[in-house]
């Protein structure tokens, strides 16, 4: 069996994206499920990754055409979009609302993977706007400073500096195309993650978003979740601040890092992990 998915005219564009993906001259993107170790329904093209069907975690060509330059990010976030929603490809994802060329971010979260991500992002020639709480977090970015202590981190705040600055007000934010969320997730007595930390750092930002009336924005969910709290907690929480529609009126992906502190740079340039499911 063999899923589908429907990609136009933006089948070029995908080729540098689709390792082990097949696309051909009938414009679509096909995949088989038992290579990536999943049976997809076959009227399914996208499916949450928080629901136990199939998405995209972390690839290395993720990765790698992530880093390389701004002109494949709309196209990759785009496919990562596709796997974490039950959205028709059609619609919002490749019909000019977002699939506009992505030139700022913003990352909410200055720790080591969040502080990493922006850096890295910004030395390849995207404007990055961080977020944070923690004021000395904020005023060591705006001065070129490392936030934390991260092999390389500082070598990579200097290639992107004139890229990448940071502040506590997230409704700034809604000057960027797309935003990463990377708060802490812990674990509750159950096993579970909370979702607290995500909620108080994606609310503002919705409630941004709908007072400027604002549609397209990209939020991309870096943070560790339980399975089901995307679908059942923070979507409904979006679209009741935003009185917007995810999937049509803006996008939602789920990307968690797999990468070992200590070595984040190293690990966002050269992943070595493909993981889908």
């Amino acid at each position: 069996m063999k899923i589908r998915l429907n990609v136009f005219d933006l089948w070029e564009p995908l080729k540098p994206f689709a390792e082990g993906f097949q696309i051909n001259r009938a414009d679509r993107l096909t995949a088989s499920p038992h290579k990536f170790g999943h049976q997809v329904p076959a009227n399914k093209a996208t499916c949450s990754a928080n629901d136990s069907s199939i998405g995209v975690h972390h690839s290395t060509r993720y990765g790698q055409s992530l880093l390389e330059g701004a002109g494949l990010f709309p196209v990759i976030i785009g496919c990562a979009m596709a796997f974490a929603l039950d959205a028709d490809l059609s619609s919002f994802m490749l019909r000019g609302l977002f699939m506009k060329s992505i030139k700022s971010v913003s990352v909410f979260g200055l720790g080591k993977l969040g502080a990493c991500i922006a850096a890295t992002l910004a030395q390849r020639g995207f404007n990055v706007l961080g977020v944070d709480i923690d004021p000395e977090k904020v005023r060591k970015v705006n001065k070129g400073l490392p936030p934390v202590d991260e092999p390389l981190l500082a070598q990579t705040m200097i290639a992107g500096q004139d890229r990448f600055r940071a502040t506590q007000e997230p409704s700034e934010a809604i000057s960027t195309d797309a935003s990463f969320f990377i708060p802490p997730s812990p674990s509750l007595p159950d096993g579970s993650f909370s979702s607290e930390y995500l909620l108080r750092a994606m609310r503002p930002l919705a409630k941004a978003l709908r007072e400027a009336g604002k549609r397209g924005h990209l939020f991309v969910i870096n943070s560790t979740t339980t399975p089901g709290s995307i679908r059942g907690v923070l979507i409904p929480m979006l679209e009741t601040e935003t009185a917007l529609t995810c999937g049509r009126d803006f996008g939602l992906c789920y990307n968690p890092e797999f990468i070992a502190l200590g070595n984040v740079i190293r690990g966002l340039l050269e992943p070595d992990l493909v993981l889908i499911g």
